[in-house]
């Protein structure tokens, strides 16, 4: 009924499975970036600085720089 990822963290197909910070997430939310941190495509995740970012905000630029692409620059962790 599921699998483990490359991080030994339990998958399930059908229900879901808990992300690098142990929160559980329903199946079909996304996967971890090349930074190793849990992106959902259903309600956001954890960027680098261990600020939650919901999906469709933006992203880091090549300074390291969140860019919104709704509101502006934003570096401010909620």
């Amino acid at each position: 009924m599921g699998y483990y990822d490359g991080r030994g963290y339990y998958r399930t197909r059908g229900e879901g499975g808990y992300d690098a910070r142990g929160i559980w997430r329903s199946c079909g939310e996304g996967g971890y970036d090349a930074n190793g941190i849990f992106r959902s495509a259903g309600e956001g995740g954890y960027d680098y600085r261990g600020c939650f970012r919901s999906p469709g905000e933006g992203g880091y630029d090549s300074k390291g720089f969140f860019r919104d692409g709704f509101e502006g620059w934003s570096v401010i962790c909620f």
